[in-house]
């Protein structure tokens, strides 16, 4: 797949979307096509960009929760999320 830019390439059996992943990373124009439905789901999840700023937020929002149930008597082995790693180790695929 080196070379040129912009190829078309179509998986029809894309199963877990390794391929769509890695045309996309090659700034391909990848379809993907796979008749179990949960083969489909996982390649949507693969393929799909995510806005790490509103995936941060979720996280605080979601830690907050934690630790207010952690308060009102959630079982106290249970530990927060360390979201600060997350936010060091995120890559932006745009």
């Amino acid at each position: 797949m080196n070379g040129n830019k912009s190829k078309n390439i179509l998986d029809p059996f894309c199963g877990s979307g390794t391929t769509l992943v890695e045309g996309i990373l090659a700034e391909h124009n990848v379809i993907g096509i796979d008749i179990d439905p949960l083969s489909a789901l996982i390649s949507k999840v693969k393929t799909t960009i995510v806005d790490i700023s509103k995936l941060i937020r979720v996280l605080d929002w979601l830690v907050r929760g934690i630790k207010k149930k952690k308060n009102v008597g959630l079982n106290q082995n249970v530990k927060p999320l360390n979201i600060g790693l997350l936010k060091k180790q995120s890559t932006n695929f745009q």
